[in-house]
């Protein structure tokens, strides 16, 4: 049996639950930290250790998940080499949106009374726009919390929820300019 056949098999047989496929498909996976490893070394600016493990879990997770789509028309490691090139690529995507969202400053609040219509209308905007977002501006305004406590409270990475604060306070800005838009014509 040739080599992508026979990896194309193991595949099979790992997906089906082998358990014998499974321990060697482990042993052949264990290439990934490796690759990972030297494209990283490759970078002008390197990842640190903790983020190339991360990023060497997420492409086992991503060949575990597609392991099913694996054809063998090339052996398995030559497979997992562009699921460790573009999570790698995911990692250093990220680093780069959080320096990025950790120089944002905060906004103040607003310093003069808002009218109670516009209230509703803030209402209206955060009920049409995605939950996890207005969640996020809910807890920043409503409860006064900074994006520490929000990331604790609500279990997100704390780039993440400024990452929804933000995109959300877009959305509503973006829906109220409509609203206003369509009142006014």
């Amino acid at each position: 049996m040739e080599a992508p056949t026979a990896d194309r098999s193991l595949a099979e047989r790992a997906h089906a639950g082998d358990p014998t496929a499974i321990d060697e498909l482990v042993d052949r996976l264990q290439c990934v930290v490796p690759i990972i490893t030297m494209m990283n070394a490759r970078l002008p600016r390197p990842l640190p250790p903790h983020e190339l493990a991360e990023a060497s879990q997420n492409a086992l997770g991503s060949i575990w998940l597609k392991l099913k789509c694996f054809t063998g028309g090339t052996r398995l490691e030559a497979w997992v080499f562009g699921f460790c090139r573009v999570e790698l690529l995911s990692a250093v995507r990220q680093r780069t949106r959080r320096a990025q969202l950790a120089e944002l400053p905060e906004l103040p609040a607003p310093s003069c009374p808002t009218p109670p219509e516009e209230y509703d209308r803030v209402s209206w905007a955060l009920e049409s726009i995605d939950r996890r977002r207005a969640n996020v501006i809910r807890l920043k305004h409503f409860d006064d919390l900074k994006f520490d406590e929000i990331a604790r409270r609500t279990e997100l990475p704390m780039n993440t929820a400024k990452t929804l604060y933000y995109r959300g306070v877009q959305d509503v800005q973006a829906l109220l300019r409509t609203r206003q838009a369509r009142e006014t014509a």
